[in-house]
């Protein structure tokens, strides 16, 4: 891997370097998350400060320098390079970093996610290992050394999505393989604003496929008492996860693992 965003951000070649001040790895993650575009001064000023300094521009001229500077240090190849779009004619100039989805973690695993998906259907062991390499990369690590503005705050919520969807992913995938055991899916049933009615219908199906129907059908009892708290009704697929489960419907419980594991 050469940028590393999960956790503290850094730069790996044949060396680790963090670049320093935060701002430069705030520079360096925002681009990274954006290979081979420029990215206006203006945009990158709007991701670094939630209100931009008047000098923001020459600030970034300083970061740019820094990040150069650690990509040197790292000792990394010659493929991933930081570009300046210098404004002529009254044009926007930028920045860009030139460097491969698959070389930045966090962009991987989101490749990796996608590849995964596409397998289901045929090679839903592959997927599995697919949808592991992905959540190894520590996805929902995103930002605690960056700072906290809106466009970061942003970024944080996507890869936390990303996470929970992965592990999401993964509960499926190994159902579908048969293995039934304690899956860590780490995402809450309940949401602030948004139950999820996919990991309800998961952990309902996991209980009937260990053999615990009763409790299988206690699972969506207590969503449906969830959702009522919060003005909703309980989702059209859990009903008919609930009714698969009554009429012990073998077949209905693997296509609807396999239509989640599709849907996420």
């Amino acid at each position: 891997m050469t940028i590393v965003l999960a956790g503290s951000v850094k730069l790996v070649g044949r060396r680790a370097i963090a670049p320093s001040p935060m701002r430069c790895r705030a520079m360096l993650a925002a681009l990274a998350l954006q290979p081979n575009r420029m990215v206006s001064y203006d945009r990158l000023a709007e991701m670094l400060w939630d209100e931009p300094i008047e000098s923001a521009r020459s600030n970034l001229r300083t970061l740019a320098t820094g990040i150069r500077s650690a990509i040197v240090e790292a000792k990394i190849s010659s493929s991933v390079a930081l570009t300046t779009h210098r404004a002529s004619h009254g044009g926007i100039g930028g920045y860009s970093l030139a460097v491969r989805e698959e070389q930045v973690d966090l962009l991987l695993a989101i490749v990796l996610k996608q590849r995964a998906k596409e397998l289901i259907g045929t090679d839903p062991l592959r997927a599995k290992q697919l949808c592991e390499d992905a959540i190894a990369l520590g996805t929902g690590t995103f930002g605690p050394d960056l700072p906290a503005t809106l466009w970061f705050q942003r970024q944080q919520e996507r890869f936390a999505r990303l996470h929970d969807s992965l592990n999401l992913l993964h509960r499926c995938l190994s159902m579908m393989v048969g293995e039934y055991g304690d899956e860590s899916a780490n995402c809450d049933l309940f949401r602030e604003s948004e139950p999820s009615s996919v990991a309800t219908e998961l952990s309902a199906i996991q209980l009937y496929c260990q053999g615990f129907v009763a409790e299988a059908l206690e699972q969506i009892s207590q969503a449906s008492k969830r959702y009522r708290e919060i003005g909703l009704d309980l989702p059209d697929s859990s009903r008919r996860v609930q009714m698969e489960i009554l009429n012990d419907d073998k077949g209905a419980i693997i296509e609807a693992i396999r239509s989640r594991a599709s849907s996420i």
